[in-house]
C-alpha cells in the first residue's frame, strides 16, 4: 500500500519503503478510466452544443439570402419559387452576364424595381413588355422573350441561370 496519494485523483504514489500491491495499480487504473470517460462525455457533449448551435445559426433555413440556379425552359413568364418574397434578387446567366447589346439575362430586382430593358429602338416606357425579371409573391419571375428589338433571356432555353435572393 502506498504512503502517498496524488493530489486531483488520489492516485498511489510509493516510497522506497512501501509495499506495491497489484490491487492499487488496480485500483488506480479504475480511477483513470471513470475520469478519462467523464472527460469524454463532456466532450462529447460540448461538440454536440457546439454542432447545434452551428447548425441552428448557419443552416440554410436560418441564412438572410438563399444561393441557386436554374435551366431555363424558354417560357416566356416562369416564376422561380423561394417560398418567401425576397427583398432582392441578382440574377447572372451561366456566362456572368446580366446584359449583352439588346439582351437582357439577369440583374439585380427590388420590390417595385423590375429589371427592365431599355433601348434607342423604339421601347421607351417601363411597362410589363420591357420587363426582364420581377419579385413575385414567394419569389421571383423571368422573361424568355423578343421585344421590338431586344432580347429577354432571364429564363433561355438550356442556359443556367444563378442567383442570389435575400430574405
Amino acid at each position: 500500500m502506498s504512503t502517498n496519494k496524488t493530489e486531483h485523483y488520489q492516485l498511489n504514489q510509493w516510497v522506497k519503503t512501501d509495499q506495491v500491491l497489484m490491487d492499487d495499480f488496480n485500483a488506480d487504473n479504475s480511477k483513470i478510466d471513470s475520469a478519462l470517460k467523464s472527460a469524454s462525455d463532456r466532450a462529447d457533449a460540448a461538440k454536440a452544443k457546439a454542432d447545434n448551435i452551428a447548425t441552428t445559426y448557419f443552416s440554410p433555413e436560418n441564412l438572410p439570402y438563399v444561393v441557386g440556379s436554374y435551366k431555363g425552359d424558354g417560357t416566356q413568364k416562369r416564376r422561380i419559387e423561394l417560398g418567401f418574397t425576397p427583398k432582392a434578387v441578382l440574377l447572372f446567366r451561366h456566362d456572368g452576364f446580366t446584359q449583352y447589346n439588346e439582351m437582357y439575362c439577369g440583374g439585380l430586382v427590388l420590390p417595385n424595381r423590375n429589371v427592365s430593358a431599355y433601348s434607342d429602338h423604339g421601347v421607351t416606357s417601363w411597362d410589363d413588355n420591357s420587363t426582364v425579371m420581377q419579385i413575385v409573391e414567394n419569389g421571383f419571375q423571368v422573361t424568355a422573350k423578343r421585344y421590338m428589338s431586344l432580347y429577354f433571356y432571364s429564363n433561355e432555353t438550356g442556359k443556367y441561370y444563378y442567383y442570389v435572393a435575400l430574405k
